[in-house]
């Protein structure tokens, strides 16, 4: 079904996206990858692992005002992953301060940096289970860490945990119910997903066919575990079919690759907010 159309998509303006299957406008404020590294002396145990992210800091007390923006107020406040530089105690509370006390509701979802104290030993699975239970709970209000969805503004918004590249059974099908009942959506995940023609490298995207270790440059950068010789998995390759081609799901927002961008495919779009900085998307009624 071909119902996109961007009415502006830079960095600076809103961007506008039109479709049939809306019946009400929905403005979602996008934040991603604001990087922050706020520790105290709890983090001392771990500073062998948070020393190199540590080197730039963007302190959270300025999200406040990203969330706050200016002008039209935004239905709901999407975080979009690597809100944190890595999972210290300090950086969770004031997060966590911060978003229960926005003027607007937000919903977050993890990215590869949130988890990850680079240099402990283990699978980024295991990693990312840890460190979600020891530190990053209180930024999901109660929510499943791995998928939820809710609906504001007629639009169901799934936000899903990409953060490892793979996607888990649980996740794809918790994705197939919710899309199920066919009404318009929104996936909000960290990584963005791969589609045939998609500039960029290996590491910018989810269900990448050449992901693989061999096109891993990172892994000894970031210190961990290398990515698997035997590349995609069939979970995700299956998770990549399914959004782009569930008619009702209009497309995705995402972060990770820190630089603005816009495309669409098979009629969807993919929004990739810039780093350390709001970005509003509308989704109107209309043909476009």
């Amino acid at each position: 079904m071909e119902h996109v159309f961007s009415a502006a998509a830079s960095p600076e303006e809103a961007t506008v996206v039109f479709s049939s299957q809306l019946r009400q406008p929905c403005r979602l404020r996008l934040v991603g990858d604001w990087h922050a590294a706020d520790d105290d002396a709890r983090g001392e145990p771990y500073r062998q692992y948070s020393c190199r992210m540590a080197q730039w800091p963007h302190p959270l007390e300025d999200l406040r005002a990203a969330i706050a923006g200016e002008g039209t107020p935004p239905d709901q406040v999407l975080l979009l992953g690597d809100l944190l530089s890595f999972p210290t105690e300090k950086g969770v509370e004031l997060a966590s301060e911060i978003l229960r006390t926005a003027p607007y509701p937000c919903a977050y979802t993890a990215g590869n940096h949130d988890w990850h104290y680079e240099g402990l030993p283990g699978s980024e699975t295991d990693l990312r289970a840890e460190w979600t239970a020891k530190r990053l709970l209180p930024l999901y209000g109660g929510r499943d860490p791995l998928f939820y969805a809710f609906t504001v503004a007629g639009v169901k918004i799934l936000m899903l945990d990409d953060s490892t590249y793979r996607i888990l059974p649980e996740q794809l099908a918790a994705l197939e119910r919710e899309l199920a009942d066919g009404l318009p959506a929104v996936l909000g995940v960290h990584i963005p997903v791969h589609f045939p023609g998609l500039p960029g490298r290996v590491t910018s995207a989810c269900g990448r066919p050449d992901w693989c270790a061999a096109n891993d440059p990172y892994w000894e950068i970031e210190r961990r575990e290398r990515w698997p010789e035997s590349g995609v998995d069939d979970t995700t390759k299956a998770f990549v079919d399914l959004v782009w081609h569930a008619e009702n799901l209009l497309g995705i927002v995402a972060g990770h690759t820190h630089r603005f961008a816009f495309h669409t495919y098979r009629g969807k779009f993919q929004l990739v907010v810039a780093s350390g900085r709001a970005h509003d998307l509308v989704l109107a009624p209309g043909e476009g």
